[in-house]
């Protein structure tokens, strides 16, 4: 989605999630500012009860003069023609709900959510200002132009990096080292991130720190703060040596705030974050950073219910409101720590992804249509378009040239039409196929951690081999396609064939693909299924045909992982 999509808009909220960092601010403030200035009437809003009061945010707005307003009682608030969510995705915990007509979503966290037609989410950033960076310069737009915006997006991707150490994408980079911000007030602002008070209550907290010396991690409660100041105390946690991953939490008038910071590459934060809030909030972020939000009266039930369990008695005291009662702090925390056993001994370890190959590795679409109209053409039939050839892609090559060929396998012709294409095609396979973006990057990542893959496909087995060592070979451990003794897709033989090849239960391994296919055989080998939007099928059509997990970007596996 480009910026410039928005314009037909003209009343616009945009919006960041509840308890706003330096980066949603950023992000937020340079859509804002692109919208006022092309004439749009808008508003940079939050909502939430926490009003941001953190020192160097408070600072940020102040100095750069960011119009943002927090809007605690959206539901009374007139529906907006957009409502343009950024850093955030619409529909989740930490993003009350504004009424809208129509809704963008312009994020760098893994899609948690059906997304809306307008939306750009690039989870391989480091920040979301680095994608609202990019998003104005395809616009012919100079962020530099404008000193505010140019200082408020690095200071964005500053903070939401780990001051700067965490980036790895070379479009991260590119800001890092082209942005002409503001330098007194960046030192400025490294030099705000927290109060007297804030200091008093990190130092209590760390105090109040339970470690598990079985899964290296710690739970560490801390008193009333500014959300944001979770983070801070996490991340201080998180340079003990002994510490792999840890949970601060706090407790908010109607439930409890988590920050959740990991630096095991197979302890996913975001991941976790999500485990801990199951069924009694939300939870979400990136891989080493994330974070969540429990609903109290949930947790409530559901403290009182593991006390059952364990056959103890419930430590409840009386609510902020003295109403009723809710689980202690030291109750909420042992509680937190039960959860987190609980995930260290029953997280899935991938080791393996199995891949489909036309649609998902390679865009083989181009050579597919030009060898079925050269068929087509040498026996006298009508040839088809590029977006026919796509829908009859999927179910193997003969599938193809039935749909391809006037009255299919009825057809006179038919047999000796289908063995010239087969021939032909062995030998025109590689001529405008090419792998698509970013699945090389991804592959590369995938072998250092370590991760073993293969290629199944119901193109012929010699077809699939002859690619897979063109482009995959330093890669792939096992490559199958159509032949002799192995079932078609969308029977599951492929699949438990490159399995046992490679030795990897099924539980251990994910499928990847991109059409409904794909989706039936991964669910007939009982393996969990990852859908792409790039390839032969639409996200709608894949959304209908069952798909549960839809990413956009071949490195967003790599969050699901």
């Amino acid at each position: 989605m480009r910026l410039s999509k928005l314009l037909k808009y003209n009343q616009i909220i945009v919006q960041c999630h509840d308890n706003p960092d330096a980066d949603a601010i950023a992000s937020g403030f340079a859509i804002y500012t692109y919208l006022k200035e092309n004439g749009k009437d808008v508003r940079l809003v939050y909502g939430g009860r926490n009003i941001i009061r953190k020192s160097n945010l408070v600072m940020m707005v102040k100095e750069l003069e960011i119009p943002i307003e927090n809007v605690r009682h959206t539901s009374k608030e007139a529906p907006t023609e957009l409502l343009v969510t950024v850093d955030c995705q619409y529909g989740e915990g930490n993003v009350t709900l504004y009424p809208a007509e129509s809704v963008a979503v312009i994020d760098h966290h893994r899609v948690s959510k059906k997304l809306p037609k307008l939306h750009e989410v690039q989870s391989n950033l480091g920040a979301c200002s680095t994608l609202v960076w990019n998003m104005l310069k395809e616009e012919g737009i100079d962020p530099n132009e404008n000193e505010n915006i140019a200082t408020a997006l690095y200071y964005g991707l500053y903070t939401d990096t780990g001051n700067l150490e965490e980036i790895y994408h070379e479009k991260d980079m590119e800001l890092r080292d082209s942005a002409k911000y503001n330098t007194g007030l960046i030192t400025k602002l490294r030099n705000a991130n927290i109060s007297i008070e804030e200091l008093e209550t990190a130092g209590a907290a760390l105090l109040r720190c339970d470690y598990n010396e079985q899964y290296r991690f710690a739970v560490v409660k801390a008193g009333p703060c500014d959300p944001n100041v979770l983070g801070l105390i996490s991340d201080m946690v998180l340079e003990v040596d002994s510490i792999d991953v840890c949970v601060v939490f706090s407790i908010l008038p109607n439930g409890v705030k988590l920050s959740v910071r990991s630096c095991e590459e197979d302890i996913k934060a975001n991941e976790l974050a999500a485990k801990l809030c199951s069924g009694i909030g939300s939870g979400g972020g990136h891989q080493v950073k994330a974070g969540g939000t429990i609903q109290m009266n949930l947790l409530t039930k559901e403290y009182e219910t593991y006390c059952r369990k364990i056959g103890t008695e419930p430590r409840m005291v009386l609510d902020d409101t003295g109403s009723s009662e809710r689980p202690s702090m030291s109750a909420i925390k042992s509680y937190l720590e039960y959860r987190m056993v609980e995930y260290f001994e029953n997280r899935e370890h991938i080791e393996a992804v199995i891949f489909d190959l036309d649609g998902t590795l390679l865009d083989t679409l181009y050579d597919l249509t030009d060898a079925v109209n050269w068929s087509l053409e040498k026996f006298g039939q009508p040839t088809r378009g590029i977006e026919e050839v796509r829908g009859f892609v999927g179910k193997g090559l003969r599938n193809l040239m039935i749909q391809a060929v006037p009255d299919g396998a009825e057809n006179p012709v038919f047999e000796s039409l289908f063995e010239f294409f087969r021939e032909y095609y062995k030998t025109h396979c590689n001529i405008k196929t090419v792998p698509y973006e970013g699945i090389l990057d991804l592959m590369k990542e995938l072998k250092g951690r370590g991760v073993k893959m293969a290629i199944v496909s119901n193109k012929i087995d010699a077809g699939v081999k002859e690619l897979n060592e063109i482009h995959f070979a330093e890669y792939v451990d096992v490559a199958i396609g159509e032949r002799e003794g192995i079932g078609r897709k969308p029977e599951p033989d492929s699949v438990n064939e490159a399995l046992r090849i490679m030795k990897i239960d099924k539980e251990h391994a994910v499928y990847v693909g991109d059409s409904d296919v794909d989706i039936q055989t991964a669910k007939n080998a009982d393996i969990r299924c990852i859908s792409v939007s790039w390839g032969f099928r639409d996200e709608a059509f894949l959304m209908e045909s069952g798909a549960g997990i839809m990413i956009d970007r071949p490195l967003e596996l790599l969050e699901y992982l």
